[in-house]
């Protein structure tokens, strides 16, 4: 494990060293970390954690024009992003095309996330460009979405999100994760849609094979839509409630 300490004023991750894993911790040193160079290629990085980086506004920042390079976090199988209140938009539809191997992500404390895939690639988000990918996984789902986007996450296993108040959107797409174990979601009060394809057997929804829990708040899950309306019937057995159940 390579540690990487940053001081408060990291508004990006540009990477030094490229290891196996990178767990970047805050550590107020009273100086100013900046880079100008073009964020070299992540092929071997499995494992990024950013924590406690109060002005963290972007994984990766470049202008609009440029594009990721082929192999960019291909091998990156765990991301944790926790307590960077000022970092909005987690990926852009064109970063999350490179993540085929990703198997957690997890998201907790950032005050300011409004959404986990941001609707385009903008300035700044840290992406190529992005055209809409309609190959879905192997299992037909039933997409209700006007949206023709279709992101695939073959091996995502765990997704956590807690402790996001401004989060209103997972993504505007649809996300086909047949490899899903895991879904929490807990205080996301604005969070309205989950996103997630359900495999359709004779025309009706099931939970997909692998998944096993979802752990929410009882107001969250009775306040989330999904796109098919027998979603929440088919995985009712799945759901625990958690011990918070809102504000007082």
């Amino acid at each position: 494990m390579q540690n990487l300490y940053w001081c408060d004023g990291i508004e990006c991750i540009w990477p030094f060293s490229i290891s196996n894993e990178i767990q970047v911790e805050e550590e107020d040193t009273g100086e100013k970390q900046e880079s100008s160079h073009f964020v070299p290629l992540l092929e071997s990085l499995e494992i990024l954690q950013l924590s406690f980086l109060e002005n963290l506004s972007a994984i990766i920042k470049w202008e609009r024009r440029v594009t990721a390079p082929a192999g960019t976090f291909s091998n990156l199988k765990k991301i944790v992003i926790e307590s960077c209140d000022k970092i909005k938009k987690l990926f852009s539809p064109g970063l999350l095309q490179h993540l085929q191997n990703l198997e957690e992500i997890e998201v907790c404390m950032c005050k300011e996330m409004e959404e986990i895939v941001a609707e385009d690639d903008e300035e700044g988000m840290g992406a190529c460009s992005c055209s809409n990918n309609k190959t879905s996984s192997s299992s037909s789902f039933f997409n209700n979405n006007n949206s023709s986007t279709i992101f695939t996450l073959p091996k995502l296993k765990i997704f956590k999100l807690s402790g996001l108040p401004k989060l209103k959107s997972i993504c505007k797409g649809v996300m086909a994760c047949d490899s899903i174990e895991q879904i929490h979601l807990i205080w996301c009060p604005r969070l309205k849609r989950v996103p997630f394809s359900l495999p359709l057997v004779n025309g009706q929804p099931s939970p997909p094979h692998a998944l096993r829990s979802i752990l929410t708040e009882r107001i969250t899950w009775e306040s989330l839509d999904w796109d098919h309306p027998n979603a929440k019937n088919v995985l009712q057995p799945l759901v625990t409630y958690s011990y918070y159940d809102g504000p007082e």
